[in-house]
């Protein structure tokens, strides 16, 4: 964390996300430094870790822009909420000018990890959520997805699927794929070309993914907690 002696800032470090604890530690500060936040400083404690530092220089933009107006004396943030797609913040005795300011921080939330704060996207997280993430802090989720679509292939398989076409493998997982259908016996038309794998070799090696399904479930599960 960045420590000029009185202000604690996570790093964003692309791919490494910050923890719920340096989270805390640091939107703790946020109301001694900008008093206008007090209103929403029960809202912070659910701030995404990946927009702490974002929503710190969001605060000191709108400090220096409140202290030039008039009306300044009366603004204060009322609340602060994680949405799906970025943080939302409602202001109170607002003007033009700060309503400017927060839409821009609303965007630029739009397009910052929610894990580390880095440059992101929204990525599907769940089957009806989403969340702005770097590449690297969506992977597990991503490959998470793709698992869950190989288990459905590996049950058509079991069934009465006479093989397994290997384009239909989803991308995270078509490279290990080709790597283990290089060293098995493939279902061939009779000029030789390769239709498929046979189904009961495919739910083999799906079911010995197990131990990689595990652990992928483990670290989506970690990486939610600071939602």
């Amino acid at each position: 964390m960045k420590n000029d002696g009185s202000v604690y800032i996570p790093n964003v470090r692309p791919g490494k996300p910050i923890s719920r604890l340096e989270a805390w530690q640091s939107t703790s500060q946020l109301v001694q430094h900008f008093p206008l936040i007090e209103p929403a400083a029960r809202d912070l404690r659910d701030l995404c870790p990946g927009w702490v530092p974002l929503f710190w220089d969001f605060c000191g933009k709108l400090a220096s822009l409140v202290a030039q107006s008039a009306r300044g004396s009366k603004t204060r943030i009322a609340s602060v909420s994680s949405g799906e797609t970025g943080f939302l913040v409602v202001v109170e005795a607002s003007s033009a000018a700060v309503d400017g300011l927060t839409r821009k921080y609303q965007e630029k939330s739009r397009h910052t990890c929610a894990n580390c704060g880095a440059p992101g996207k929204p990525y599907r997280i769940d089957h009806d959520k989403q969340r702005p993430l770097c590449a690297n802090c969506a992977a597990p989720f991503m490959l998470a997805d793709d698992l869950k679509a190989l288990d459905s292939m590996s049950v058509n398989a079991a069934g009465a699927c006479p093989f397994v076409v290997p384009h239909g493998i989803p991308k995270t997982l078509r490279p290990a794929f080709d790597l283990w259908a290089s060293s098995r016996p493939m279902v061939r038309m009779d000029n030789g070309k390769v239709l498929g794998c046979y189904p009961w070799d495919f739910v083999a090696w799906v079911a010995g993914l197990l131990p990689l399904k595990n652990t992928i479930a483990a670290l989506v599960k970690e990486r939610q907690k600071g939602w």
